[in-house]
């Protein structure tokens, strides 16, 4: 019920938006608009109205021999943004059951081309945003938004924790967070990008000399030696899907017990992927 009440709070928001975006004229498209905004969250409505019956759509007969997520693998996903929003469709899509989501921004209209977040969102928090998407492409997820900015004091506990956030700080406040001593993860993924490029650094928990190497070198950074850009620069929607895609063969391989650390970068126009060893 509650998830109900959020859902039409937030359509009555956008439809006072619509209504009052500068103008007091209605048109045909602000109608229009105003319309397709409700169709959409009257179907969340109805999705959230199945999944508290305990019905449940989804079938993953297609590739449970490629690969079977348990029901108790969990993810936190800090970055809700270019990676973050993107790789939490993919998890939704391969069976991720539980994901607690991290970011403290809202949807602009400059994330709408390069983010997986809808024309209707603008203004809203982007961890907000993204549980209405998902609903709609996942019947079996439950989902955990903080509307915060993960410091170093965060206690974090999931079997994969990603890092998808734009700046060496946050991943430094993430590094730290996560080595607190009430945090608990098996799989560490940071990943970053720029307007045409990917890059990750994927560490196991029980592998202390790579932790060591990476949490050196992450130390020692600050911004101007950030190999990305952040996300207010050059972004591409396709490098988002790449990342995702990437992130999705790192469950693959967790949950086949193939996963080993390293580090991999791909520059897209060049067609060229290496992976390295931490």
């Amino acid at each position: 019920m509650a998830l109900h009440i959020v859902a039409l709070l937030v359509m009555v928001e956008i439809q006072v938006r619509l209504f009052t975006d500068g103008s007091s004229k209605i048109t045909f498209r602000t109608i229009f608009k105003s319309f397709a905004a409700t169709v959409m969250l009257l179907k969340v409505c109805m999705g959230f109205a199945l999944i508290k019956k305990g019905s449940r759509l989804m079938n993953h007969v297609r590739h449970e021999n490629i690969f079977n997520v348990p029901a108790g693998f969990s993810v936190t996903l800090i970055g809700a943004g270019g990676i973050g929003a993107t790789t939490a469709l993919t998890l939704s899509k391969m069976g991720v059951r539980t994901l607690v989501v991290y970011d403290d921004d809202t949807v602009s209209h400059e994330n709408i081309p390069t983010q997986f977040h809808r024309v209707y969102d603008i203004g809203i928090e982007k961890v907000d945003s993204l549980e209405l998407t998902l609903r709609e492409f996942s019947d079996e997820l439950e989902y955990f938004g903080r509307r915060v900015r993960v410091t170093e004091h965060e206690t974090i506990r999931s079997s994969l924790v990603i890092s998808a956030v734009d700046s060496i700080t946050a991943r430094q406040d993430i590094w730290r967070a996560i080595n607190n001593p009430d945090s608990a993860w098996q799989f560490y993924l940071d990943a970053r990008m720029a307007a045409e490029e990917y890059q990750h650094f994927f560490l196991a928990s029980n592998d202390a000399d790579g932790k060591s190497r990476y949490g050196e070198r992450l130390m020692a950074m600050d911004e101007n030696s950030a190999p990305d850009l952040p996300c207010t620069a050059k972004a591409t929607f396709f490098t988002a899907m790449t990342a995702a895609g990437h992130a999705g063969k790192i469950v693959r391989d967790i949950v086949r017990g193939e996963a080993t650390p390293h580090r991999l970068v791909q520059i897209i126009p060049d067609n060229w992927l290496e992976v390295f060893q931490l």
